[in-house]
């Protein structure tokens, strides 16, 4: 649907005949603020709030999230793990006594080498071989508490520690339900309206619907205006509970304006006010006297705004809060 223009004394009255010239509830509507209201001296309203406004558009459901590849990580080497350690040690007879730390190395530690000092005598080396003993085998302890989240840099028994699994992120899936859903849907909640009350009467889909493409419903029978009340007030909280059963059906996807008629009510209706609409606008060109009508529901305010819009020499506006509010008809 197009854009239409609107303004107002504020951004709210602006917004407000927006929705009455479109018929619809905020929810329905698409804004854009073409200007706030400008103040001149003493507070007097020097510019009008106007903005654009439309029926806002239908949006195919987003396509379905792919999920993030799995990432495994791998072994990180820790740098403290592992690595060459090497202990003093004397050998006897001036030999190397290479202690290689095996332990350790399971976990991808290093080799520990302790060697032994050439040209020492074999009395020192037999008291120094017990303390260096011991000293490598706290270096291995040493390296196997180093080495549990790691492997180190030597050594041929150097091992990649397992990859960590991740945790499986969550795919949003945004779905959509399907116009004939949304048309099941309202139909079997109206033929269960009629069953409710004992009434005799049929649901149907108005194949021809309006140029706003939106879903329009029918139930046509004898003896239904119990479900049109006085000046259409029981009809149009019948049409919001059967708009709230299917946005409840669509469980958040988007979907289709709904209108629903009653016994063909809302034809005979729009006939009678755009005939009397005229009669006003008539009378407001010839006395040059704005005219206030009734309180009127939204469906009932834009069949005022479209007939007095082909209308030259008149406008219209809107005033008061929900549900007292009014159109006024004034001369251009």
């Amino acid at each position: 649907m197009d854009w239409i223009t609107t303004s107002g004394r504020t951004l709210d009255e602006a917004k407000s005949n927006a929705l009455d010239q479109l018929g619809i509830v905020a929810d329905e509507a698409e804004f854009d603020v073409v200007n706030d209201v400008e103040k001149g001296l003493f507070g007097r309203v020097k510019t009008e709030a106007k903005i654009r406004a439309r029926v806002r558009p239908k949006q195919p459901a987003a396509k379905e999230e792919r999920g993030g590849r799995r990432r495994s990580n791998s072994g990180n080497r820790n740098r403290n793990g592992g690595g060459r350690g090497r202990g003093k040690g004397n050998g006897r007879n001036g030999g190397e006594n290479k202690s290689s730390g095996n332990e350790s190395g399971r976990n991808g530690g290093g080799n520990n080498r302790s060697g032994g000092n050439k040209g020492q005598s074999n009395k020192e080396s037999d008291s120094n071989q017990s303390g260096n003993q011991r000293k490598s085998s706290g270096d291995n302890g040493n390296n196997r508490n180093r080495n549990r989240n790691g492997g180190g840099n030597g050594g041929d028994n150097a091992a990649v520690a397992a990859p960590k699994p991740e945790k499986k992120k969550k795919e949003t899936v945004e779905h959509e339900i399907s116009r004939e859903d949304q048309e099941r849907t309202a139909q079997e909640f109206l033929e269960g309206v009629l069953g409710a009350f004992d009434m005799n009467g049929s649901v149907s889909v108005v194949e021809e619907a309006a140029d706003d493409d939106a879903i329009e419903m029918s139930v046509t029978g004898e003896e239904l205006g119990l479900l049109v009340g006085q000046k259409g007030v029981t009809l149009s909280a019948l049409q919001e509970l059967t708009r709230t059963v299917v946005q409840r059906k669509a469980d958040g996807a988007k979907t289709d304006r709904l209108r629903v008629d009653v016994a063909g009510y809302r034809a005979r209706r729009t006939a009678a006010l755009q005939d009397f609409t005229r009669k006003i606008a008539a009378d407001v060109v010839e006395s040059g006297n704005e005219k206030l009508l009734e309180p009127m529901g939204p469906a009932d305010r834009k069949v005022v705004h479209d007939t007095v819009n082909d209308i030259e020499g008149v406008e219209t506006g809107s005033e008061g809060e929900e549900p007292r509010r009014r159109v006024v008809i004034r001369p251009v």
